[in-house]
């Protein structure tokens, strides 16, 4: 059956994406997780309120997912500019455009490349 590979904001899908990382991370991985974490066999973090959450489904089941953070999304929130370190990746590239996909797409020979996106 083919993958359907999609932005995603609906509730239901958001929680199957923290399940699905919480999977990955902690039973396939054995990464070394938080009690409360491991209590409610999710996955998330903070960045994932301002997050663009994309997810590969199959049968229904997330079988991958990518979160994409736009910097100019938490360019004024020093909480988590300071919690992942970010200060000096904003100072770097915060004030870069960010391309619209078309924009990407057309640059195929750019440095950047393109990444493909199913809708």
């Amino acid at each position: 059956m083919a993958l359907d590979t999609r932005l995603t904001r609906d509730p239901a899908e958001l929680d199957a994406i923290y399940r699905f990382r919480f999977q990955v991370y902690y039973g396939e991985l054995g990464a070394r997780l938080p009690e409360d974490t491991i209590r409610t066999g999710r996955l998330r973090c903070d960045l994932d309120d301002v997050a663009y959450q994309y997810a590969s489904f199959e049968n229904g089941q997330v079988v991958g997912c990518v979160r994409v953070v736009d910097l100019k999304d938490i360019r004024q929130d020093n909480a988590l500019i300071a919690k992942y370190r970010l200060h000096e990746v904003i100072n770097t590239w915060g004030d870069m455009p960010s391309p619209s996909l078309d924009e990407w797409r057309s640059q195929k020979n750019s440095e950047i490349g393109y990444l493909p996106f199913a809708s």
